[in-house]
């Protein structure tokens, strides 16, 4: 009874997982001829490392690199890509903050999650600027079973609770987790430490026998975050004190339209003391408005999808309080921006589907417009992509193109102040970032085994670089031109009904038209991960050896190889009960995880504990 109990608990995953593959890749009513099979998806149950962090999720996918100095706000880059040109989104909702580092969810439980998609290549053009790069898209927890979860982990003394409860037309869940400072192997103390409150709520309501109402809620308050750091203790001590976030959205749908519309309200502080020189307290706060009108027919029976974005950033300020440590103790207080922004566009994407051949095309116009203290920037981009899939029997090779770009955040263009990497100086005159990326994809589906390999090719133009200066701060500059290119390869063996692996490798390299190495370039990477199930027990190792990084970017240290093992057990006691057991850097190797100059080294050993209980 407990292996059936197992194996339907996979089959439940598989199903769940193919749910989001429809709605992936902006296919918003899940419409088959929209489904794009080059998307990838990780849920809570295919993890077999960490899972404190949407990163945590995310870097299984090979291509998906961490990115930043690490800590709760650990960032990710996509294909070499980070920072603003990544999409990050969260029930349809784009997140776009003023954190140097890039956007990220992890203000939010990975425990309120159901699933993440991530979409790498051409394709993403369709979402427009802020995913040049890439998208990851997430799905807060849906579904009727009730649940409890008790977690524990011994480093920094960790702990969490998450409650789910739900019916047919509504999902409510809570969670609150609280970790004190850890500290690495060669005992050097980690500024990673937090405390988190979140919960998810959401609603669906037949309005019609063909229309659906559907409204979700994701609150979420954060305390005393650490910024994790190698000046820490010593130099430098930086803190985000209150992180406060609301999401909500609002949609109606029928099979072929949809209207949505959405808000992110965020409000947080950064403390960073300068032992004996400055203590800097920094305010951010902004309103994120948005609406979707999404539409599906077709034309001379092509499959056509077309819409209307609208994305706009009011309210969004940012004021300094800086108290020198030095004899007089004085304070001064600036505003540091003060502006907005308005994003439009529309888009339309078609389908040739016939026999073994299929062609995708569709195009993309934006307008962008800032204001900050009177002064404006704006531009418009025409954006296009086009993708030839031909498939045989068990194979299939895809050819994909796209043009694309990146207009310049806020922070990026007026942006003067104090952050805990240091003081950084926006630049007014940056230009918009523009990509032309290509894109070889091989899959080969065997009864056990399945493969994907992808080569990728992107050059940018005017590719805006955080460097920095001789005086230590940091600025940004557009680099004439840049090319990054790479390759990954995914496969997936399926021995029998109890035994499964599959192996990653990842790729990249790139430079700028003078011969300069480019940031947030991942080093290469090899992973294998194992999913065994015994009676009622299920074992997952995960080996990550990811190779020496010698050539660093601007803002970067050269990165030693590192090999990293990870243990989960899982054992399902009855229908209801379920305990898992996880030991994460098993060897406790002392290694980095990123080659950002400020990067700390990774925790030590960390045994930990979770239990479940479905009502």
């Amino acid at each position: 009874m407990i292996q059936v109990l197992l194996l339907s608990t996979i089959a439940a995953q598989g199903s769940a997982i193919e749910t989001i593959e429809v709605i992936g890749g902006k296919n918003l009513l899940a419409s088959e001829p929209f489904t794009n099979i080059n998307i990838s998806h990780v849920s809570k149950e295919d993890l077999h490392g960490a899972s404190n962090t949407i990163a945590d999720w995310v870097v299984q996918v090979p291509g998906v690199s961490l990115n930043g100095q690490g800590g709760l706000y650990q960032s990710y880059s996509i294909r070499g890509l980070s920072r603003w040109r990544v999409r990050t989104e969260v029930n349809g909702i784009v997140l776009l903050t003023d954190r140097r580092a890039g956007n990220s969810a992890s203000f939010i439980d990975p425990g309120l999650l159901q699933l993440a998609s991530v979409q790498k290549g051409p394709a993403a053009m369709l979402y427009g600027s802020e995913a040049i790069g890439g998208v990851i898209a997430m799905n807060s927890v849906q579904g009727e079973q009730d649940t409890l979860e008790l977690g524990y982990e011994d480093t920094g003394n960790g702990r969490r609770i998450l409650a789910i409860t739900g019916k047919e037309n509504y999902n409510l869940a809570f969670a609150y987790r609280k970790k004190e400072r850890s500290h690495a192997p060669n005992g050097d103390e980690l500024n990673n430490g937090y405390e988190q409150f979140s919960s998810s709520f959401r609603y669906r309501h037949a309005l019609t026998e063909d229309i659906e109402l559907n409204m979700s809620w994701l609150p979420s308050v954060s305390k005393d975050v650490g910024k994790n750091g190698v000046a820490y203790p010593d130099s430098q001590i930086a803190m985000y004190p209150e992180d406060l976030h609301s999401l909500a959205q609002v949609s109606v749908k029928s099979k072929q339209w949809l209207v949505n519309v959405f808000h992110h309200y965020q409000n947080w502080d950064s403390d960073v003391l300068r032992i004996g020189k400055r203590h800097n307290l920094t305010s951010y706060q902004s309103h994120t408005l948005g609406a979707n009108l999404y539409h599906e027919f077709d034309w001379h029976e092509l499959p056509i999808r077309a819409g209307l974005d609208w994305t706009a950033r009011r309210g969004v300020s940012i004021t300094d309080q800086e108290t020198s440590l030095k004899a007089t103790d004085d304070i001064t207080t600036n505003t540091l921006l003060d502006g907005q922004q308005d994003n439009i566009a529309a888009f339309i994407n078609g389908i040739w589907d016939e026999q073994s051949w299929r062609v995708d095309f569709g195009a993309r116009f934006d307008h962008f417009a800032t204001n900050n203290f009177g002064v404006s920037k704006s531009d418009n981009h025409l954006s296009h992509s086009l993708g030839v899939t031909r498939k045989w029997q068990s194979h299939s090779v895809s050819l994909n193109y796209a043009n694309a770009f990146r207009f310049p955040t806020l922070t990026e263009l007026y942006f003067n102040g104090i952050t805990p990497r240091g003081n950084t100086i926006g630049n007014p005159q940056l230009d918009p970032e523009t990509s032309q990326g290509l894109e070889l994809s091989y899959r080969h589906d065997h009864k056990i085994a399945k493969t994907t390999l992808n080569l990728f090719h992107t050059r940018l133009d005017d590719y805006i670089e955080r460097i920095k200066l001789e005086s230590g701060d940091r600025t940004y500059l557009n680099l004439d031109q840049a090319s990054i290119s790479g390759a990954e390869i995914l496969t997936q063996v399926e021995v029998n009904d109890t035994l499964s692996y599959t192996l990653g490798y990842t790729h990249q390299k790139g430079k700028s038209d003078k011969g300069d190495y480019l940031s947030d370039i991942a080093p290469r990477k090899l992973s294998i991960s194992g999913q065994y199930a015994w009676d009622s027990f299920e074992f997952k190792p995960a080996l990550t050896y990811q190779l020496a990084k010698n050539q660093p970017g601007s803002g970067e240290a050269e990165l030693d190889k590192s090999l990293v093992l990870d243990l989960n057990l899982n054992w399902y006691i009855d229908e209801s009960w379920t305990l898992r057991a996880g030991v994460l850097n098993l060897f406790n190797r002392l290694h980095r995880t990123t080659a950002d100059e400020d990067a700390p080294f990774h925790a030590e050993r960390t045994v930990k504990f979770d239990i479940s209980w479905q009502i």
